[in-house]
């Protein structure tokens, strides 16, 4: 007759060894995201919320983790964004961004830089949405960046720092 207890233990010693491995092997941004606008998303909205990488200011951002959570229902959505620590630079800066498509359209997406991991910033972040509008992106209006003038708050690339953070640079369409 054979004994399964010790075997048995052993599996699950194992297995547990297994589910500690692995939360030490990712890393994870917890938020929450809202827009203002008092209007309920229609039953096929996604929303999808990126991790990147946004330290070159002459190159796209490198995504590092992304969540998608499809019908997320009413604002506040809770969102966690997995990423591998090993792949986390220090020197380097992140950001999450997120929007919400409706029928593969733009409907809400933020408009501003939300920090995290480093540079004093943690592991949570609250993003605020703004909606597309109508007739052009994020901001409203005909003009490619939206209506001016605009404020821009965030953090910029710096060659020979860590970053500059610029909080009120009044953008207007002559310069």
């Amino acid at each position: 007759m054979l004994k399964c207890s010790g075997g048995l233990q052993g599996l699950t010693l194992l297995l547990f060894c297994m589910v500690c491995w692995a939360a030490q092997a990712s890393g994870q941004v917890h938020g929450t995201a809202t827009y203002r606008e008092r209007l309920a998303l229609p039953p096929e909205a996604v929303f999808e919320a990126t991790l990147e990488d946004v330290s070159r200011a002459d190159a796209l951002a490198v995504v590092m983790g992304q969540a998608r959570i499809e019908r997320p229902g009413n604002p506040p959505f809770r969102f966690e964004i997995t990423y591998d620590p090993a792949r986390i630079n220090p020197s380097h800066r992140y950001a999450v961004r997120a929007r919400i498509l409706v029928g593969g359209e733009l409907f809400f997406s933020t408009d501003r830089s939300y920090p995290v991991l480093t540079g004093g910033h943690g592991n949570e972040v609250a993003l605020l949405l703004r909606r597309a509008g109508a007739s052009g992106p994020v901001g409203g209006g005909d003009e490619p960046w939206g209506t001016l003038p605009a404020t821009f708050a965030g953090d910029l690339p710096c060659a020979d720092c860590l970053r500059v953070a610029w909080r009120s640079a009044h953008l207007r369409p002559d310069g």
